[in-house]
């Protein structure tokens, strides 16, 4: 009998077949919903980015593939690696990869709080596995996630989830995607990918650091101030009112943008909307 490899993924721009039965087919991104893996990493590196953001570097031989479970892999420029916070009384994780796939909840003691991050780059050896994953944190005084990553050591453990869904590129000739600090390395990825000689979308990209005017597929814009982010959408809907819009900032913020759209024409379903954290409340 002969299997096909658990990881075997379509291509990013979502032409190809996608095979896996754990899919769920939108009209302008399709998404793959892997099984949970838990695995514990390290923490290697840490770097303060010129746009401000903290990068952590995580490592470990429980990237790589064991068993039947893949090495660690993303396929879109905004899929999250899942950090799983204890509380100093939570029972402790498993010490090792769990050698199969998890369906259903995630598989963490209760007092662990779940975390999502941007996967911002994957690090790979010769041999084409994982070694390891950089994740980056907006840097603000209070937040759980935040505070691990200004003071842990070099050699701090962590434990770490897969990304819980996958999205490809969308299946759509324009996109418009908007950003603020915390969404700043999908923004960039969104780049890279675009660059990388793969089929997808054109477009316009607003984010706060931008790192270039863009490429030929995407132009990008410096993000207005707050107040001004909501008009020069509605601008984009009616210069683009056959794109896909892409909107992650904080969560009222990217809410009343949504909104906006909606109101100057565009379907729901052109309009993917995400809350990457909220006022008062650090999430990331």
């Amino acid at each position: 009998m002969t299997s096909r490899p658990v990881n075997e993924l379509p291509p990013l721009d979502g032409s190809g077949p996608i095979r896996s039965k754990h899919v769920a087919a939108v009209r302008h991104r399709p998404d793959i919903r892997p099984p949970w893996v838990l695995r514990r990493v390290e923490l290697t590196a840490r770097e303060v980015l010129p746009t401000g953001l903290l990068r952590l570097t995580l490592g470990g031989e429980q990237l790589r593939s064991v068993f039947c479970v893949p090495g660690l892999a993303n396929s879109g420029f905004d899929d999250v690696l899942v950090v799983c916070l204890p509380d100093p009384d939570a029972a402790p994780l498993p010490a090792r990869i769990s050698p199969h796939p998890l369906r259903g909840p995630a598989p963490v003691s209760p007092g662990y709080a779940l975390r999502d991050y941007t996967i911002a780059n994957l690090l790979h050896d010769p041999s084409g596995e994982c070694v390891a994953v950089q994740i980056d944190v907006v840097r603000h005084a209070g937040g759980r996630f935040a505070d691990w990553a200004e003071e842990a050591p070099l050699g701090a453990e962590l434990d770490v989830l897969n990304p819980r869904m996958m999205r490809l590129l969308p299946r759509t000739g324009r996109i418009v995607a908007v950003g603020d600090d915390a969404a700043q390395p999908a923004l960039e990825g969104l780049l890279r990918h675009s660059a990388g000689g793969q089929a997808g979308p054109s477009g316009v990209v607003l984010m706060p650091h931008p790192p270039g005017p863009g490429n030929e597929r995407l132009r990008v814009e410096r993000l207005p101030e707050p107040g001004s982010v909501t008009a020069r959408l509605v601008e984009l809907a009616k210069e683009e009112p056959e794109a896909y819009f892409w909107l992650a900032a904080e969560s009222s913020r990217v809410t009343a943008w949504r909104r906006a759209l909606i109101e100057a024409g565009l379907s729901k379903d052109q309009v993917q909307f995400s809350g990457y954290w909220k006022l008062g409340k650090p999430q990331r």
